[in-house]
């Protein structure tokens, strides 16, 4: 998004080049953009260097006042490994002209932390056509048939862990490293300190209900108990995780063995 912003910022025109679909071995994943600008300047990558010298001569041609194209690479190709896809797989990819009102929705619900559906048309008369609503919990991109292809822009998943122990810091660093936001909540304050748990997000120090208040709680909100203290799964606290991916602490952490069991 800054390449495409800096680009159109020195008065250059854009075309954008976007997978919709994909089958079998695909070198990148539904949503991937390649962005090509009137000056020559590609940012982006839309199968990691198999097809895009021949993307960037279809968005060439966009740019040159054509109509949207919808590509198709794939090994049944005659001309696959001249464009170089060897790899198996299948791929579309939809050229067009970059959609200033799409850039600019997309910029402000990521800036609000919002959720944006954004649906395009791939073919006929209205080929680009752009209808917006709201998202899913989830980013996400799927081709609903032969002429939409539809993208989910959501804020970040969630994931809240109640005991600022080291299990929580080490589940914090794993969470980051895969995209989510962490919270972390503990009644303690000396245990939910920023020393000890550097990978949190945020940091609440008070009961499970507390967090509760300060986060509304949805479908891209996972918890993950790591204290035993009641408050954490009170008759208040109850009806939330009910609407929540719940893990315990002892699912987390492989559950303990019944008394008497064998081994050491």
């Amino acid at each position: 998004m800054e390449d495409v912003r800096r680009m159109v910022a020195r008065g250059d025109r854009v075309a954008i080049a976007t997978v919709v679909d994909t089958k079998r071995s695909a070198p990148r994943p539904l949503g991937s953009r390649l962005a090509v600008s009137s000056s020559g300047e590609m940012a982006g990558s839309v199968s990691g260097g198999c097809v895009e010298s021949d993307v960037y001569l279809r968005a060439e041609e966009v740019l040159a006042g054509g109509p949207p194209q919808l590509l198709q690479y794939g090994i049944s190709d005659d001309d696959a490994f001249d464009v170089g896809l060897p790899c198996g797989g299948e791929i579309e990819v939809f050229v067009q002209m970059l959609d200033p009102d799409e850039m600019e929705r997309i910029a402000s619900a990521d800036a609000g932390g919002s959720r944006l559906s954004v649906t395009t048309t791939l073919n006929g008369d209205s080929a680009g056509a752009k209808a917006y609503g709201d998202g899913e919990g989830h980013s996400s991109a799927v081709r609903t048939d032969e002429t939409t292809f539809v993208e989910h822009f959501a804020p970040p998943p969630v994931l809240m862990i109640f005991g600022a122990v080291d299990t929580g810091q080490a589940l914090c660093r794993m969470a980051k490293q895969v995209g989510f936001t962490t919270i972390v909540s503990d009644a303690r304050a000396k245990f939910a300190t920023p020393e000890r748990l550097p990978d949190a997000d945020e940091l609440i120090i008070g009961w499970p209900a507390m967090a509760y208040d300060a986060h509304e709680i949805d479908d891209a909100t996972y918890v993950v108990v790591l204290t035993t203290t009641r408050a954490s799964t009170s008759r208040r606290s109850a009806p939330r995780f009910a609407r929540m991916r719940h893990i315990s602490a002892r699912s987390a952490a492989g559950g303990r063995r019944r008394r008497g069991a064998s081994g050491s």
